[in-house]
């Protein structure tokens, strides 16, 4: 099995890819809009070892994690991965941003391929995505 971490998660979330992704899944389609509105004016103060800028920044990507919309545009995001890693026999469970997935067959010495297969389309996904593993969390566990 394969488990892995994905660092800035929240900040690398594309807010105009989880909406072509939330109509794409049947969401209707005010909600683009209704988030666009809602991210537009979106700033924030960053602090950095105590210090704090006077004025707030613009923010031009990412959503608001601890927000309850943002946690629903993260469920479609790795819902969308799922069904593009998840074939062949593989499986996955996902927490936030924490993912492991693995092959279910016993067949042998084709569950190494085919979960190394699910690992290439895990990359392509997060190459497509802009996301980055964090490769201090990510392994591979022999079960």
């Amino acid at each position: 099995m394969v488990a892995q971490d994905l660092a800035k998660f929240f900040d690398t979330i594309q807010l105009e890819q989880v909406i072509l992704l939330a109509v794409r899944l049947g969401a209707p389609p005010q909600l683009g809009p209704l988030l666009k509105s809602f991210y537009e004016n979106n700033k924030r103060l960053f602090t950095c070892r105590g210090v704090c800028p006077k004025t707030w920044l613009h923010a031009t990507r990412s959503v608001l994690q601890g927000c309850p919309v943002s946690l629903a545009l993260a469920a479609l995001v790795m819902t969308m991965w799922s069904r593009f890693v998840c074939i062949n026999d593989i499986d996955a469970v996902i927490y936030i941003d924490d993912r492991t997935f693995w092959h279910v067959d016993e067949a042998g010495p084709a569950r190494v391929h085919e979960l190394q297969h699910a690992h290439n389309r895990s990359l392509q996904f997060d190459d497509f995505s802009l996301f980055t593993v964090d490769e201090q969390s990510a392994k591979w566990l022999a079960c």
